[in-house]
């Protein structure tokens, strides 16, 4: 009886139409993660099947719509401030008018934009201890080295480096970075490991920080002697 009532619709519809069945999804969460660098914001995210576009808000305000392969999404040029993204994810067909019953959401989170450098920051499981106290005192020191000029030949960075949100821990890998791969397998941000031999160019041993120049942000570090820690954190 349904299978007949459904095709009795279908054949209602004007010429031309067809019918569709709606998609669905696995979920209907999404997680949500992001960074700002200078006037930059880079969201990253990890959907469910299902879904056909992923829309993007900040501050409430739809700014932007990228299609249901993307799992990132680069926005520019973004006014300083303090921003609140969100995305959400369209799960049925057409995506016209979207309800609780065609939607799936992200969390949200807040993201400093302009001179402001925000990172997540973790650390491999088996690397020292370190905390969100911690942390806060390497980029604030950090901080004040970047904003003084210390010669002729040097420059003042007016920047302000923090932290977003706790920190973390992971479990990718075993700690040392030996390769290229191992380094791209990290996730974006500040990640604190146990060795650094390669930074992409091949077998160095004892490298003290490695990071990517815009993109994905990237950076490792490793732990170091209370003297120079600020200077690498910078």
């Amino acid at each position: 009886m349904k299978k007949n009532l459904k095709n009795s619709l279908c054949t209602m519809l004007v010429a031309g139409a067809f019918c569709l069945p709606l998609a669905s999804a696995s979920s209907t969460t999404i997680g949500l993660t992001g960074e700002s660098i200078y006037d930059e914001v880079t969201l990253n995210w990890s959907g469910p099947t299902g879904i056909s576009a992923y829309i993007i808000f900040e501050n409430s305000v739809h700014i932007e719509t990228v299609g249901s392969a993307s799992s990132s999404v680069t926005l520019n040029d973004r006014p300083a401030g303090t921003k609140t993204y969100r995305v959400e994810g369209c799960i049925s067909q057409g995506c016209a008018v979207l309800t609780s019953n065609n939607q799936a959401f992200s969390n949200n989170i807040n993201l400093n934009v302009g001179n402001s450098i925000s990172y997540q920051v973790r650390r491999h499981n088996s690397a020292d201890a370190l905390t969100n106290a911690n942390v806060d005192t390497i980029l604030l020191d950090g901080t004040s080295i970047l904003n003084v000029s210390d010669g002729s030949d040097d420059v003042a960075c007016n920047v302000s480096l923090n932290r977003q949100g706790n920190v973390t821990t992971f479990i990718t890998g075993d700690g040392d970075i030996d390769s290229e791969t191992e380094f791209n397998a990290l996730d974006p941000g500040i990640n604190l490991v146990n060795e650094i031999n390669d930074c992409g160019g091949g077998i160095n041993p004892n490298i003290l920080g490695c990071g990517t120049v815009g993109g994905s942000n990237k950076i490792a570090v490793v732990p170091v002697d209370a003297n120079i820690v600020d200077s690498l954190g910078a």
